[in-house]
């Protein structure tokens, strides 16, 4: 399991995989997780869990990347979120979702190939 905690302690997101790919190259190593199972959080309570075939992370950025069948609940909004890709960066309480994207909010379905929606998936807007 790797986890991410802000300067105050609260945990930012969780990632779990059944297998890590590695490479390093110099000074900079970098790894993909394969199989994911992630938490995101928000004011470090747990949000939106997601599955992904792979997923990356970058902690001076604060940024969750996730690929291949992404698969997304909100536990605040209850929506359900499909994608191809998502990259999730926290210092701006947004998702990127790309490739095929399906938000359903209850009856409320809306398909697109780019959205941008805040950590909870509670709201949803296009290009910026």
């Amino acid at each position: 399991m790797l986890a991410q905690q802000d300067e105050r302690g609260n945990t930012l997101w969780k990632l779990q995989a059944k297998a890590l790919q590695g490479q390093s190259g110099g000074k900079r190593a970098e790894g993909t997780l394969v199989e994911v199972q992630g938490w995101l959080y928000r004011d470090g309570k747990p949000v939106v869990k997601f599955t992904a075939r792979y997923a990356r992370a970058d902690s001076e950025r604060r940024e969750v990347e996730a690929w291949g069948s992404v698969q997304a609940s909100s536990s605040v909004s209850h929506a359900r979120l499909q994608a191809d890709r998502i990259l999730w960066k926290a210092r701006e309480d947004k998702i990127i979702a790309t490739g095929a994207v399906t938000i359903q909010w209850g009856e409320l379905t809306i398909r697109d190939e780019r959205l941008m929606l805040d950590t909870a998936l509670q709201r949803a807007w296009g290009e910026e």
